[in-house]
C-alpha cells in the first residue's frame, strides 16, 4: 500500500509531506498549527498532506479518541490510522512527531522531526 501511495503521487507530480504523530503528543499540538497552515498555502501549487496517527499508548489505538482529536485540532486532511504501526516500519520512523517530505519525483527530499519548527533545532529523540 505504500509504494502504491508514492508511486500515485510520482505519476501525479505532486509532492507530498507525510506527518507521523500521536494524539497525546504535545509536541504533535504545539506543530499541528503550521502544517494546516502549509497544507492550505501550497495545496494549489500541489502539495499533500497526509497524516499517519502512530500511537505510542494503549489508549492512542481507540479510533474515536482519534476521531476526536483530528475535530478539536480542526485537522480536514487526510490521515491513517495506523494502530499496529506498519507505516510506521515501512518509514523505519523512530519518534512523534516526523514530517516526511517527498517531492514530485518521488524522492524524500527531507526528514524532520516537527519539533524543529518550534525550537529551531533538530532533535531525534522519541519522547514526546
Amino acid at each position: 500500500m505504500l509504494i502504491h501511495h508514492l508511486n500515485c503521487r510520482k505519476s501525479a507530480g505532486q509532492s507530498c509531506l507525510d506527518r507521523f504523530w500521536t494524539y497525546s503528543c504535545i509536541n504533535w499540538r504545539r506543530t499541528e498549527p503550521y502544517i494546516r497552515a502549509w497544507a492550505e498555502k501550497y495545496k494549489d501549487q500541489g502539495l499533500i498532506v497526509i497524516g499517519v496517527h502512530s500511537p505510542e499508548f494503549e489508549f492512542e489505538k481507540d479510533v474515536s479518541n482519534v476521531r476526536w482529536a483530528l475535530k478539536d485540532m480542526h485537522i480536514e486532511y487526510p490521515v491513517a490510522v495506523d494502530s499496529k504501526l506498519a507505516i510506521w516500519r515501512a518509514f523505519r520512523n523512530d519518534y512523534w512527531p516526523a514530517l516526511y517530505f517527498i517531492d514530485a519525483a518521488g524522492t524524500f527530499a527531507a526528514i524532520s522531526s516537527a519539533r524543529a519548527l518550534t525550537t529551531n533545532r533538530r532533535n531525534s529523540s522519541n519522547n514526546c
